[in-house]
């Protein structure tokens, strides 16, 4: 899956965006919900992973759409009656979550 976020990082790192390949900048691995999952456990994986958009596959692995923040945050705002639906506390929360710089231990590289 290729988003406009590795393209961004792509370009900071690299530079050099039009030489590369599609395999060089997309974001593995690639995280996904079923179709049938349960909302709350979509926001955990996005938060979980710092990722707004899930691939949505069916019980055979077939891509049957995206899920992106966005939709869950409209879903929220238009139909909070509905069972199962989102919080604004739980969106609200799963966008800081994703929005937040981690830090990772530094890898030692030998200098040649």
């Amino acid at each position: 899956m290729l988003t406009d976020r590795d393209i961004c990082l792509a370009i900071n790192d690299d530079g050099r965006l039009p030489e590369m390949r599609v395999g060089q900048i997309a974001n593995r691995p690639t995280f996904r919900c079923a179709e049938d999952d349960d909302v709350g456990d979509a926001l955990a994986v996005m938060s979980d992973h710092q990722v707004r958009r899930l691939p949505v596959v069916d019980r055979r692995g077939r891509l049957q759409g995206i899920l992106s923040m966005n939709d869950v945050v409209l879903a929220a705002r238009q139909h909070p009656e509905l069972d199962g639906a989102p919080s604004y506390d739980q969106v609200v929360q799963t966008m800081r979550r994703i929005c937040e710089h981690r830090t990772f231990s530094p890898v030692a590289v030998p200098l040649a």
